[in-house]
């Protein structure tokens, strides 16, 4: 997706070369975010909504998972345009130093993955029914 982005006239249309470095920064982040989101859009509503209500594990509808959508994406955009600028400052201000104070404050971020997400869905759906709660540690 980011080749096509790059390589192709989507990519071109989509300049906003003429805004400053301060205001191109977020407005490429913002258009590699939504592409982003745009392409996994039809698998995430897949596998976050009709499976989920196929297998009653959710009750919600599709307007307000669409919104639910669109608010992570517009969370992405916003933390990952704030990354960049202090990046894209970093690298415009220490020119030949960049990389320390960037690699300085990527170090600082907490860890991301596995340990901070929230249980499947079919395990917190089975964790709460007291029925089937056989001492499952979430």
């Amino acid at each position: 997706m980011l080749a096509t982005l790059v390589w192709s006239g989507a990519g071109a249309a989509l300049d906003p070369g003429s805004l400053p470095w301060w205001g191109r920064t977020p407005a490429y982040a913002a258009i590699v975010v939504a592409a982003a989101a745009a392409v996994r859009a039809p698998l995430a509503l897949w596998s976050g909504l009709f499976r989920e209500r196929r297998w009653g594990f959710t009750t919600q509808r599709l307007p307000s998972w669409a919104a639910d959508r669109a608010k992570a994406v517009g969370v992405n955009i916003v933390l990952t345009a704030v990354a960049l600028l202090g990046l894209v400052g970093f690298a415009r201000g220490l020119p030949g130093w960049w990389a320390a104070p960037a690699a300085a404050a990527f170090a600082s971020l907490p860890p991301s993955g596995e340990e901070r997400t929230p249980a499947p869905g079919f395990v917190r759906a089975f964790a709460s029914c007291p029925r089937i709660n056989c001492g499952l540690a979430i």
